[in-house]
C-alpha cells in the first residue's frame, strides 16, 4: 500500500497498513542555483503558472500598494528577495507565536498592520503579496531539517549522522516560480534560514531557536 507522489515528492502509506518497524531509503538530486542565475531570468510571466498569481477580487488596496511599493522596477528573483528584505529587516516584524488572528476578519491585513506573527502569517503574507506584485508564488508546509546526531563506527574513522525530525519542527515557507529555473524557496520568517537557499542566498541555516547549535556542530554556519 506504500505509494510516491510524483508531484509532491511525498511517499505515502496508509495508517493502518504501516508496520510500526517500517523504513524505507529516498535518494534526492537538489539543484544549486546560483543568485546570477536567478537575477538573469525572463520577466515575462510563464502563462502556465496564471493560476499562482491569482489573487480574490476583495483583496485590500493597501496590501496590492505596499506590494508594488517594495518590488517596483525589480526583476522577479530581486523583486522576491526585497520582499523577504522587508519581512526580515527593514518592516520591523517580530516573530511571535502567541499571536491570535483567527477571529479577525482581515488577518493578513492585520497581520502587516501589527507586524507579529510566526511561520504561518510570514508565508502567507509573503505569498499574497508576491501575487501582488506578478509572481507566481504558493506557499509550502513542512518541517526544517531537525536534530543531527553523529555516531562514529567501532573504528572511529567514519561516521554517520542521523537526523530526527518532531513535531516541533512544523513550518511553513513561501515559493516563488522563477521562469527558466522552477519554484524557488524564500525565507521571510524572522530566525529561520533554509539550509537548501544558501547558493543564492545571504541567510544562513536556521531553525529559529528550536535547536540553533545543529549546523555549527556539522561546521556549517549557523544563527539564533
Amino acid at each position: 500500500s506504500l505509494r510516491f507522489d510524483q508531484q509532491s515528492g511525498s511517499v505515502i502509506v496508509a495508517e493502518d497498513d504501516a508496520p510500526s518497524n517500517m523504513s524505507y531509503e529516498v535518494t534526492a538530486a537538489v539543484a544549486e542555483v546560483d543568485r546570477a542565475t536567478l537575477q538573469q531570468a525572463p520577466s515575462t510571466p510563464d502563462e502556465r503558472f496564471a493560476d499562482a498569481r491569482r489573487l480574490p477580487n476583495d483583496l485590500p488596496a493597501e496590501i496590492r500598494r505596499q506590494a508594488n511599493e517594495i518590488t517596483a522596477g525589480l526583476a522577479p528573483f530581486d523583486a522576491a528577495t526585497a520582499l523577504e528584505a522587508y519581512f526580515r529587516r527593514n518592516g520591523g516584524f517580530v516573530y511571535d507565536r502567541e499571536v491570535n488572528y483567527r477571529d479577525s476578519d482581515e488577518a493578513l491585513l492585520e497581520f502587516l498592520q501589527l507586524r507579529r506573527g510566526f511561520c504561518q502569517q510570514f508565508a502567507t503574507a509573503f505569498a499574497v503579496m508576491a501575487r501582488a506584485a506578478g509572481l507566481p508564488s504558493r506557499v509550502a508546509v513542512g518541517f526544517t531539517y531537525g536534530d543531527a546526531e553523529e555516531t562514529l563506527d567501532s573504528s572511529g574513522e567514519s561516521s554517520t549522522t542521523t537526523w530526527t525530525v518532531r513535531g516541533r519542527f512544523a513550518h511553513a515557507w513561501p515559493e516563488v516560480h522563477i521562469q527558466g529555473v522552477g519554484w524557488v524557496a524564500f525565507e521571510p520568517t524572522p530566525g529561520r534560514g533554509n539550509p537548501d537557499s544558501t547558493s543564492y542566498s545571504d541567510i544562513a541555516p536556521s531553525q529559529g531557536g528550536v535547536q540553533p547549535n545543529t549546523f555549527e556542530a556539522l561546521g556549517a554556519p549557523t544563527t539564533t
